[in-house]
């Protein structure tokens, strides 16, 4: 638990030192509110921590399993999922032919 908290320490230190302390709560709010087009951060991290918490409990860990992975699946298989997301964030192009013109 200390580095996950020495790590958010260490960004909020740099965000105040570099005058950036606006544009990254802006930021932050952004992400965990969504933009609209699908659900909040703060929807899948409630998600994620309520399956933990089923799973904390010895006789529902399978179901806790089997929940956790369709969550991955879902980040994975998504039109604007995980795969997506590094792409745009990274600037790959898509490669291959270009679509067809109807």
């Amino acid at each position: 638990m200390a580095f996950p908290l020495l790590f958010v320490g260490l960004i909020l230190f740099i965000t105040g030192v570099t005058g950036e302390t606006e544009k990254f709560s802006e930021t932050v709010k952004a992400d965990l509110k969504g933009d609209g087009t699908s659900a909040p951060f703060a929807v899948w991290i409630f998600t994620v921590l309520f399956i933990a918490l089923i799973g904390a409990w010895k006789p529902l860990r399978p179901v806790s399993d089997g929940f956790l992975t369709l969550v991955v699946l879902s980040f994975v298989l998504s039109n604007a999922g995980l795969i997506g997301e590094f792409s745009r964030a990274f600037g790959v192009k898509q490669i291959g032919p270009p679509p067809l013109k109807e």
